[in-house]
């Protein structure tokens, strides 16, 4: 109050404002596809707004929720900006997000069932890179990173091949399955211990070592066969030499295999013989025998006294002793088959002579 007069006041108000400023995070990045909605983190000032970059990132501009299933997969910044107020410049704060695709493959073997004398053989893969191969039961040799197989060193069998792509980017593990089969090289080894056979000989069977199942046959005709089992009739076959092939026929990955053996088949040896000219006198040439039939055997003669060729069964009557006699005819055995004989008689007749006279010569009429 001054000059009579009384004090007088005025006033304003005065706003101070604290400056905006947050800090923003995502605790469960890197997120799998497969996740569900993320919420953001948020310290200090609220109401500003979201964004993100580059874009890919489903977001919520208000809330900061992310969704990881309909973003692509890929490394982002979100940025949440206050806007200005209160005399107070605008803020921004950021941070880093990582949306990863699930993990997915599939495997194969394109030359499955391989054999054993095949080439090392790679997988075919699609989908995600980086996993690891195994395989089960044990056997198949197989390269942990690349799945490589090597039949020539593994164990035949059906094996089940695991591609394991291992936990990452907020992604669980992640597995693929083929099947692949080794199989063993067909081989065998036949023979027929019993050869050579003569036509009276049984049916006889194969031996076989090795693969089973194929299919035999013979060459030239003339042997009968069993086709399935190998067996062979020698009653009903021609007499000769064969050649028996056992075939195993291509599968499991393997070409076709081949087992041969050779088979004889003899005639069973049979003869009759003859002397055409029996009696015979001891004036007589020498006679041949005559023989239909089987070859090469040798021949005999009882009782003693008859003069004959062991090899050609010719007699010579003259150097012989007069009498009956059996000459047998002796097919040694051979082939198989056993011996055989033929019989035949012959006579050796003593040449007639005599001597006469009268005693009382001469004689008086």
């Amino acid at each position: 109050a001054s000059g009579g007069c009384a004090s007088a006041t005025a006033t304003t108000s005065v706003t101070i404002t604290n400056n905006p400023s947050a800090t923003i995070s995502y605790a469960g990045t890197p997120y799998c596809k497969t996740a569900s909605a993320a919420s953001v983190s948020l310290t200090g000032s609220t109401g500003g707004a979201f964004t993100s970059a580059p874009s890919g990132l489903t977001i919520n501009s208000s809330t900061g929720q992310i969704t990881p299933s309909s973003s692509t997969a890929g490394v982002y910044i979100v940025t949440y900006t206050i806007a200005a107020s209160g005399g107070c410049a605008s803020a921004t704060a950021t941070t880093s997000v990582t949306i990863t695709n699930n993990p997915s493959a599939t495997i194969s073997y394109a030359g499955t069932p391989y054999c054993k004398t095949a080439s090392a053989a790679s997988v075919s893969l699609t989908g995600s890179t980086g996993g690891a191969f195994t395989s089960a039961p044990s056997g198949l040799t197989i390269n942990s990173s690349t799945g490589q197989i090597t039949p020539s060193s593994s164990t035949a069998g059906v094996y089940i091949v695991t591609y394991t792509i291992a936990a990452s980017g907020g992604c669980a593990s992640a597995t693929a399955t083929t099947s692949v089969t080794i199989t063993d090289s067909p081989s065998a080894t036949i023979s027929y211990a019993g050869t050579p056979y003569c036509k009276t000989a049984s049916s006889a069977n194969v031996s076989l070592t090795g693969t089973t199942g194929g299919a035999f046959t013979s060459a030239p005709s003339g042997l009968t066969i069993n086709s399935s089992t190998g067996q062979i009739t020698p009653s009903s076959s021609t007499a000769g030499v064969y050649t028996v092939t056992y075939t195993i026929a291509a599968s499991g990955g393997c070409a076709s295999a081949t087992a041969t053996t050779s088979v004889t088949i003899t005639d069973s040896p049979s003869a009759t013989i003859s002397y055409a000219g029996t009696p015979y006198c001891k004036t007589a040439s020498s006679a041949n025998v005559s023989l239909t039939g089987t070859t090469g055997g040798a021949f005999t003669s009882a009782p003693s006294g008859l003069t004959i060729n062991s090899s050609t069964g010719q007699i010579t009557p003259s150097s012989s002793t007069a009498g009956v006699y059996t000459v047998t005819y002796t097919i040694a055995a051979s082939g198989g088959c056993t011996s055989a004989t033929a019989t035949t008689s012959v006579t050796i007749t003593d040449s007639p002579s005599a001597t006469i006279s009268y005693a009382g010569t001469p004689y008086c009429k």
